[in-house]
C-alpha cells in the first residue's frame, strides 16, 4: 500500500471518529412503544395485564426457580446425590449467598412482575373504554403486585418498594421496612377484593374476589405468627 493511500485511510478514520463522537447515543427508538404512549384504551390495558400474568410462568417464578426456592427449603426435600446442580444444593443445605443462581433469578423476576403491574395501575386512568373493565384489570394487577411484595418480604425481609412506575435510575428506591411492605400488600389486596368479581364470573386463570380474600388472610396470618426479625 502506498503512503498516499495510507494517509487517505487514516484521514477517513479520523473524520469518522470525529463525527461519531459528536452524536448522541442516548436516543429513544422512535419505533418503540413505551409505557407513556401505551395503554390508551381497554384493549391495550388488557394486554398489559396479560403480560403481568405471563411473568408468573417465567423460569424465575413458577416456571422453575421460585418452585425450587420453596420446595428445596422444606424438610421433605433431600439431595439426590452428586448430580444435583450446585445452586440447588446450596438451597437445600442453606449455604446459599447473593451469588446463588436460584435467588438471582427469583428476585429480578418478581420486580419485572411489579413493573408490569405498575404499568397497568398507572396507565388505567388515561385509558379509554369501559370503567368496569378498567377497574377489574387494576384490581388484578394489585393482586399480583401484592403477591410479589409479600413473597419478596418473606424471602428477603426489607426490599425496595416501588409504588408507581419508574422510568429512570434516579428513581431507584432503597429497602423499605418489612412492616411497610406488608402494609402496602394488604392495602393492595383490600382494593382488589373490593373490585374483583366472584369466581363464577371470572375467566379461567384470572384472579377473583375469593383469591384476594384468601391471600389477604394468608398475609395477615403470616405477619401475626412469624416474628419480624429485621
Amino acid at each position: 500500500m502506498s503512503s498516499r493511500n495510507l494517509k487517505i485511510i487514516v484521514l477517513l478514520f479520523s473524520l469518522t471518529g470525529s463525527f461519531s463522537c459528536s452524536k448522541k447515543i442516548d436516543l429513544v427508538n422512535p419505533n418503540g412503544i413505551g409505557a407513556e404512549t401505551y395503554n390508551k384504551n381497554v384493549t391495550e390495558l388488557t394486554k398489559s395485564t396479560n403480560a403481568a400474568y405471563a411473568v408468573i410462568q417465567a423460569t424465575g417464578l413458577i416456571g422453575r426457580r421460585w418452585i425450587e426456592l420453596q420446595e428445596l427449603r422444606a424438610d421433605e426435600s433431600k439431595s439426590g446425590g452428586g448430580q444435583l446442580e450446585a445452586p440447588e444444593a446450596q438451597v437445600i443445605t442453606g449455604t446459599l449467598d447473593a451469588s446463588n443462581a436460584v435467588m438471582a433469578d427469583v428476585w429480578p423476576t418478581f420486580y419485572v412482575l411489579i413493573l408490569r403491574c405498575n404499568t397497568v395501575i398507572d396507565g388505567a386512568p388515561k385509558a379509554t373504554g369501559d370503567d368496569a373493565t378498567k377497574n377489574r384489570l387494576v384490581a388484578e394487577a394489585k393482586f399480583l403486585r401484592a403477591w410479589a411484595y409479600w413473597q419478596l418480604a418473606t424471602l428477603w425481609g426489607p426490599v425496595p418498594l416501588y409504588k408507581n412506575l419508574v422510568s429512570s435510575v434516579d428513581q431507584t428506591q432503597p429497602r423499605s421496612p418489612v412492616s411497610e411492605i406488608y402494609d402496602f400488600a394488604i392495602q393492595d389486596l383490600k382494593d382488589a377484593e373490593g373490585a374483583l368479581p366472584d369466581a363464577s364470573a371470572v375467566a379461567a386463570g384470572r384472579v377473583s374476589k375469593g383469591a384476594a380474600q384468601a391471600l389477604l388472610g394468608w398475609v395477615y396470618l403470616q405477619r401475626l405468627i412469624i416474628p419480624m426479625r429485621w
